[in-house]
């Protein structure tokens, strides 16, 4: 059996955990992606992953999709159904599908944007439940990541 050695800080190390979980996001996103063109090879499927804020000015997208939005839907998606279901003793593995399908959810615009966003779900409540360093929260953690990876989305849909 393959035994990975992860380094003893990874939980407690911003400068460690937050390039892991942006990595897992490309990684998540890189897959999504190439699922999405294989449904249209095969059932000439075509996916939609616009959202509502693409009519808006590059600041207004900036602001809510870098700042607003990170720290509204942590609050909601992430921070409190796992403190609600961990205070009552509900595993991980339940509190787990819960958060992302609240999180896909929220993300309505188009089938493929909710099937992606409880794939982001997915990443950001196990980033929630994995995180154990003191000087930063798990509320403040998964924001400033679900930031970063807006804002790498942000790039990506305005520079190309």
């Amino acid at each position: 059996m393959l035994k990975l050695k992860l380094p003893k800080d990874l939980y407690t190390n911003p400068f460690k955990f937050i390039p892991l979980f942006f990595f897992i996001s490309l990684l998540g996103s890189l897959a999504f992606g190439q699922l999405l063109s294989l449904l249209e090879i095969l059932f000439n499927y075509k996916a939609t992953l616009k959202n509502d804020i693409s009519n808006m000015n590059l600041w207004e997208q900036f602001i809510l999709a870098c700042i607003v939005a990170p720290l509204i839907e942590t609050y909601f998606l992430q921070h409190i159904p796992y403190n609600f279901l961990s205070k009552k003793r509900v595993p991980f593995y339940f509190i787990l599908p819960i958060s992302a399908l609240l999180f896909g959810a929220m993300h309505y615009q188009s089938i493929d944007y909710i099937f992606y966003g409880v794939m982001v779900g997915c990443i950001l409540i196990t980033a929630y439940h994995l995180w154990q360093g003191k000087k930063i929260n798990k509320f403040y953690m998964v924001s400033i990541i679900h930031a970063i990876w807006n804002f790498f989305v942000f790039l990506v849909h305005n520079l190309t």
